[in-house]
């Protein structure tokens, strides 16, 4: 029996004959706990009256060690010549999730000393080997934002997949071309490097609405690739060869390609530099956006240039008849 943080035992054996384990504990039970000795009806609620020893006199162990119970034969014997009793800890409450015992560690974390990914890999790395070694039954996991963040980082993959997906659609019917939405897409990768680089220069660890936003940034960091293709499109059509569409399109739609990720990062800089508790779970997100915009953007110029003139020249070499034909066109 439990009481008062003391575990009771009777001995092994039985000291006396008018008192076995069964009187002890419930005499020890009724007297810390409490005993219903009748109910009471009153309206329509119902009253339960107990009987227990005084507070003062089941407030501590020694009013535990000092009690005294009462034998068949009606003889009143002290609790330490019928019993021993140990101390130890028990929990107030158990809490069981699929037949197992649950003990729940809960924390509030200071975002801006340290983030949940950097607490669970230190928990991992540190602490979880050394109860695995001391207690092997014991299991460990992650519950909260970490949980959710394992659970929605299939969706977030399928997802990405599904926009890649919409988006190669959406740019393949007006460019008319297969391949020319493939070097579009191929700029995304290099945004998420950039948004990792800017978690890493801005201090940030990688988090849930960091991935959210390098989410969002796969349909944002298209949008200039998208204007150069369309403006070296109409130079081609207008008779330029590759090179010169090429350059021409890179100066004359610099100044649109600057000025929209010039105006989508400032209007992201204050909340980047915004420092509210409030702020902090969707500054992730805001770094991702820009410096995947800004990283983006700078190796769009290069890249997407390269890859057009690359694809032409493979197109040239595996169809030379096309080449030829669209010359004569020209010359027309």
């Amino acid at each position: 029996m439990e009481t008062s943080g003391s575990r009771c035992y009777g001995k092994p054996g039985q000291i006396l004959a008018e008192i076995n384990t069964e009187t002890l504990a419930s005499q020890i039970g009724y007297a810390f706990g409490g005993a219903e000795v009748q109910r009471i009806r009153r309206d329509s609620s119902e009253i339960r009256v107990l009987v227990q020893n005084a507070r003062p006199a089941r407030n501590t162990v020694d009013d535990l060690l000092q009690t005294r119970l009462r034998s068949d034969t009606g003889a009143w014997v002290p609790l330490t010549t019928v019993a021993e009793v140990n101390g130890g800890y028990v929990a107030g409450m158990k809490h069981r999730l699929n037949g197992q015992t649950v003990n729940t560690v809960a924390a509030a974390i200071d975002r801006s000393v340290v983030s949940p990914v950097e607490v669970a890999q230190a928990v991992t790395e540190q602490m979880v080997p050394l109860l695995a070694q001391k207690y092997p039954s014991v299991q460990v996991s992650f519950g909260g934002e970490l949980e959710e963040m394992g659970e929605i980082q299939g969706g977030l993959l399928r997802a990405l997949l599904l926009a890649t997906v919409l988006i190669y659609v959406l740019m393949a019917v007006p460019l008319k071309s297969y391949s020319q939405p493939f070097i579009i897409l191929a700029i995304i990768p290099f945004g998420f490097v950039g948004a990792a680089i800017g978690h890493l220069i801005m201090g940030l660890p990688l988090s849930l609405f960091s991935f959210f936003g390098m989410l969002a940034l796969t349909g944002v960091v298209v949008n200039d690739s998208l204007v150069l293709i369309t403006r070296y499109n109409q130079n081609r059509t207008s008779g330029m060869d590759v090179i010169a569409a090429l350059h021409e399109a890179g100066i004359g739609r610099f100044r649109a390609i600057f000025l929209t990720t010039a105006t989508t990062v400032i209007g992201l800089l204050p909340l980047l530099t915004e420092t509210s508790e409030q702020a902090q779970y969707l500054i992730p997100a805001a770094a991702s956006l820009a410096f995947g915009e800004i990283f983006g953007t700078a190796l769009m110029l290069i890249l997407v240039p390269v890859l057009i003139a690359i694809g032409d020249d493979i197109h040239t070499a595996v169809f030379p008849g096309d080449v030829a034909a669209t010359a004569q066109n020209s010359e027309v």
